[in-house]
């Protein structure tokens, strides 16, 4: 089972690449000793189940870099007046919280449309030396 970098690389900024190292680390450890406590290999199920979990853990993260890292992104991130707590949904994320809840993922969503929104019709205001 791949762990870390080598189940997938995301950022060198964001902590995400240390958050996925450990945490992935942790759940194929917890399915190794679980399997050796019974005296099998592992189950291709189980293997199938701990990368779908791991792809959807960068999955979270990535659909965030990827928006951040724009020029709209990074204003609205910067806006001196945020939006709904968008920026604490953004802290927990890159804080280790590869699963957000259910009002943190719609913040997260909010934060990606108006960055889209943002790029055409400047809701915040526009940082000019970025632009």
């Amino acid at each position: 089972m791949l762990v870390g970098d080598a189940a997938g690389f995301l950022d060198p900024v964001f902590s995400s690449g240390v958050t996925l190292a450990l945490k992935s680390a942790m759940l194929a450890a917890s399915l190794v000793v679980e399997a050796d406590a019974s005296h099998r290999a592992l189950k291709s199920s189980e293997q199938t189940k701990y990368t779908k979990e791991v792809v959807r853990w960068m999955n979270e993260y990535s659909k965030i870099i990827r928006v951040f890292y724009t020029v709209s992104g990074f204003e609205v991130f910067m806006s001196p007046s945020p939006f709904l707590g968008i920026s604490k949904s953004i802290a927990r994320l890159v804080g280790g919280a590869v699963t957000p809840g259910i009002p943190d993922r719609v913040r997260l969503g909010i934060f990606r449309l108006i960055c889209r929104v943002q790029n055409r019709f400047g809701l915040v205001p526009v940082i000019q030396s970025l632009r």
